[in-house]
Parts: structure tokens; sequence; C-alpha cells
């Protein structure tokens, strides 16, 4: 009988620690999300389920970069990875890379670190424009040894005053890490039918629209598969005329059709606009306010004078059949860029959202070899939405 009250204490004790370990872990996980949503600078918004990873960044080249033969297709193809490095590549990913299958994910960019000359470095602290460590020399310190005759004559005999804080050197702030990228994936069986009909008003859309584009043809880019431009040119070279992409035989070809085409393209602008702005307003308002800025007309609009404000891009591209290329940036001011990768229907554009289920089909990879993460599309279902530095990702 005298045990019972020890074992009911224990049993208290244990109930309190437990309670005091649940809130001290959602307290945790409170500052972490307030920390995490202030990093979060595409978006105001940041929702509660959020991953977080921070990665370094690692130069790593997936394929090997092979000079060109000459200056014909043929020998511009020569720079392409060969099957056995595709196979090599795919390897690599799946043993190093961190593969995102679903859910959402905010990835980030770790402080790069300088790389000491010497053990003495390894403790200097940056301030400001200069260096202070750990380590004082006697040269740099008063002469304690002074004579009465070095006195002056009416020193004050109080003691030293302290330091005043606002003559301390300011301590260094520590670095902040760089947004790569914000991933979402929405299954199928989260998809409403309005989503699923928005979502089919721009991929047929976009489907429709190569009859009015040719392919993009950039041989030393483009390793498979194709892809098209809707819009405005991204950059002007001094002496060239803006202009949009057009196929002009196709147009001279279906001018009604051509005319349809741009009409759909404004809905779809605002539905893109939709799409990404309800995961990351911040981004897309700041692109935004580039476009405005620089007196560029959207993707959507048939001449210079923008047709509505929803639009954020000046230019869309889109692909499709296996479509890879070599990591690039391009020299424009744009930053960030926006990508929906999803599965279609080759015959008629319709998005394709039981492609998983095939066992025929598999789908590529979306990587960001320096960081070692990678986007598995291999059995995606549903659609996947990112947000990503084109800078940062080419660098």
């Amino acid at each position: 009988m005298s045990n019972l009250p020890t074992y009911g204490f224990i049993i208290l004790d244990l109930g309190q620690q437990i309670v005091r370990r649940n809130q001290k872990n959602k307290n945790g996980k409170k500052r972490k999300f307030k920390a995490d949503a202030e990093l979060a600078e595409f978006t105001t918004n940041l929702h509660p389920e959020t991953a977080t990873m921070r990665r370094e960044h690692i130069k790593l080249d997936l394929y090997p970069n092979y000079p060109p033969l000459d200056d014909t297709n043929a020998g511009q193809r020569a720079t392409h990875p060969t099957p056995a490095d595709f196979k090599a590549a795919e390897e690599r990913i799946l043993k190093d890379f961190t593969l995102i299958t679903y859910g959402r994910l905010a990835l980030y960019e770790r402080p790069r670190k300088s790389t000491p000359n010497t053990k003495r470095e390894e403790y200097c602290i940056p301030v400001k424009n200069s260096v202070v460590t750990n380590e004082s020399t006697e040269l740099d310190q008063p002469n304690n040894e002074s004579t009465e005759q070095d006195q002056p004559k009416n020193e004050s005999t109080e003691p030293d005053q302290p330091e005043n804080e606002s003559t301390k050197p300011d301590q260094p702030k520590k670095p902040k890490c760089a947004f790569i990228a914000y991933i979402q994936f929405t299954p199928s069986e989260e998809l409403t039918e309005e989503d699923k009909h928005d979502l089919n008003s721009i991929t047929t859309f976009l489907h429709n629209s190569r009859g009015f584009v040719k392919p993009v043809n950039l041989l030393r880019k483009i390793f498979r598969g194709r892809m098209w431009t809707i819009g405005w040119r991204k950059s002007q070279t001094t002496g060239e005329m803006a202009g949009r992409y057009v196929d002009t035989d196709g147009i001279t070809k279906k001018p009604l059709a051509y005319l349809e085409n741009l009409i759909n393209g404004i809905s779809a602008s605002d539905l893109i606009h939709k799409l990404f702005y309800s995961i990351s307003d911040a981004a897309v308002d700041a692109a935004n306010v580039l476009l405005t800025s620089l007196g560029l007309p959207g993707y959507c609009d048939p001449n210079l004078k923008r047709s509505t404000s929803n639009c954020f891009a000046s230019n869309l591209a889109f692909t499709r059949d296996e479509f890879s290329n070599r990591p690039h940036c391009d020299s424009d001011k744009t930053k960030t860029a926006f990508l929906l990768l999803s599965n279609v229907n080759k015959a008629n554009g319709l998005i394709a959202l039981t492609s998983h289920q095939d066992p025929t089909f598999t789908g590529p990879f979306f990587v960001f070899p320096h960081h070692r993460v990678a986007i598995d599309l291999r059995k995606l279902n549903g659609i996947c939405r990112v947000v990503f530095d084109a800078v940062v990702l080419a660098a």
C-alpha cells in the first residue's frame, strides 16, 4: 500500500512532463513558422503546412559539356548528352538527390561559407569593411608602464568610465538564406470541377497556339522535346524591332482561328494569374510591377498596349515530348520564373489527370542540380506549381 502514492506521483509527473513537452513543441513550431514566413518573400500568406529545406550551393553539371563539331545542325547536336549520359544523370539523381513528390516545400540556399586560408582566419569575425579577430597584438595595446614624467599635470584621478555602447563595433548580422524555389503539388483528388475546367482552358489554349507560333530552334540548349513561345520577345538587340512570336504562314491559313486564339489567350492569362497568385502573391505582384515599369505588354496582348492588369510576364513558353534542356540564364531583367507541370493528352491538349495510373508512362524530373533536389514527375498525380529564382538556379 505504501507504494501506491509513489506510483501515482510518478504518473502525474510524467503527465506534466508530457504536457510541458507538447507545449514546448507547439511554441517551437510557432516560432519556426514565424521565421519561415518572414523568410518567404514570394508570398504574404505562407501555408502552415509548408515544409522548409535549406541546402548549400555546390555546383554540379549533370551532363558533360561537348564542343560543337561545326556550325551545321548536326555539328551543334554533337554538344548534346548521349543516351549513356542521360542514363548516368538519372542514376545520380536517384542516388544522390532528394526527390520531391508531394506537398508544399520552400527551398532555400544556405549562405556560402568562405574557405579560410589559415587556422587564424577561422576565428575572424567580419565587421562592416574590416576584420576583427579573437587574437590581440601587443602593438595595439596602450603602454601601462609610463612614468610620472609621462603623465599630464592636470590628469584626473577619477576611474575610467565604461565604454559607451554606441562606440562598440556593430555585431555582424547572420547571413540570410536565399530563396530558391517554392514547390506545391495538388493531387487530382483535391482539384475541384472548376479547377479542372480552368486547367483545361489553359492547356487547350496552349495546344491550339502551336498552329500560330513556330517551335523554338535552339540546338545548343534544347536536348530533346519541343518548346513554343507565346508573346513578345524577351530581349531586343539594338536596331531590331520589337515584335511577337508568330508564324505568319499559320495565321494566313487560319485568320479567324487566330483571332479566336487571341481572345482565348486573354482569358487564359487571367486563369494563369489566378493559378499562381494563390500561392505566390508577392512574386506575382513584383513581376507585374517590373513589367509595368519597363512599359512592356503581356504575352496575351496582341499589341503594345496592355489589355489586362493580371498579366505578369511578357512571354510564355510551353513544352512537351519529354522536353529537356541545359540549365542557363537569360540576359534579361526577369528574376522569378513561374512553372506549371502537368501531363496532357497530345491529341487534344486536355489535361491528363490519370496518367500516373498508366504503367507504361513515366514522366521526367525537374532538377535543381546545385542543391541536389529534384521534383519527381515520373508518376505525377494532378499538377505541380513551381515558383523559382531563375538567376540562382542557373548560376
